[in-house]
């Protein structure tokens, strides 16, 4: 039989899955292994992505269970029931406190149908705008970044840039246990002692990320703006020109500002890190006599 090419549903990397239902009857409902022809990863897979299968095992909860309060035991109930008991306590809730006593938190998982229902449900039924999902509180900051900064909504590199890049700077993220095979491919780099590939890791806690570093910078949390505008701060050398988008003015007044404010607060203090840490960094970018070679920033989406 043939595999069914699909992805993992796990963390943003998406890597490739090659799927197959198994051939004898077992817990396990199908066969899984990397996709070799993905982009993205190579085939590679981490932990979670080759377990995937385990989701569709026997044993999931398929009927709906619930218990009045914490001392019960759980009993299964059936959908109609269900559909009772929440239809019940959300007009008591309205009755007693109002219709902005419901709130609804939705799974960055949700379809565009999805959204569409659960607004009509909350806004349109209910009369609260009190709804919110993961997909807009993880994204909708880089969105709007990277449209004043780039004029796309999107990352303005590509996984092919860790095979090429001369810098990888790795500002706030654990990518050892959270994009685990992302992190493969930069170690795969560090690995050849011929590469020249530079790491730093800028982080509060020290991880098995920054075990690869050729620096490592323990800041304080919450300060990664002081240090980042440290680095702006070297925009006016000459060589740094190019890394600012034509046709958007906005980018190098920002730095500017930023230049300012910032400088005149002294990251190193800001940060909790000692002077002699940042120029290594923030003076340290490495440049060519034509402009700063290819370097690529990796900072996790929301923390």
């Amino acid at each position: 039989m043939n595999f069914t090419k699909s992805q993992c549903p796990y963390c943003g990397v998406g890597c490739g899955l090659k799927m197959k239902p198994k051939s004898s009857v077992s817990d396990d409902k199908w066969l899984v292994s990397g996709d070799r022809d993905s982009p993205s990863t190579q085939g590679k897979l981490c932990v979670k992505g080759a377990t995937v299968c385990e989701t569709l095992k026997d044993g999931r909860l398929k009927e709906p269970l619930y218990r009045e309060n914490l001392n019960e035991e759980f009993k299964e109930i059936s959908w109609d029931e269900s559909y009772e008991i929440l239809k019940e306590n959300i007009l008591s809730s309205i009755k007693n406190y109002g219709p902005d006593s419901i709130a609804m938190y939705g799974s960055g998982q949700f379809h565009t149908e999805d959204y569409y229902v659960a607004q009509k449900l909350l806004k349109g039924a209910i009369g609260t705008n009190n709804f919110d999902a993961n997909s807009r509180l993880c994204m909708s900051s880089a969105v709007a970044g990277y449209n004043r900064s780039f004029g796309s909504d999107g990352p303005p590199c590509c996984y092919e840039d860790i095979d090429h890049c001369s810098l990888i700077l790795l500002i706030g993220t654990n990518t050892a246990e959270c994009h685990p095979v992302l992190f493969d491919r930069i170690k795969k780099r560090k690995r050849n002692v011929n590469d020249n590939l530079k790491v730093i890791v800028i982080d509060p806690r020290e991880t098995e990320t920054s075990s690869i570093a050729d620096f490592y910078l323990q800041i304080s949390s919450g300060t990664d703006p002081f240090f980042i505008a440290s680095i702006c701060s070297n925009a006016d050398r000459p060589c740094f020109a190019d890394i600012f988008p034509s046709g958007n003015p906005h980018i190098f007044s920002i730095s500017f500002l930023s230049i300012l404010f910032f400088t005149n607060l002294y990251p190193g203090r800001r940060c909790d890190s000692p002077p002699a840490s940042l120029p290594p960094i923030a003076f340290g970018w490495p440049v060519k006599e034509k402009g700063p070679e290819p370097s690529l920033p990796i900072w996790p989406v929301i923390k």
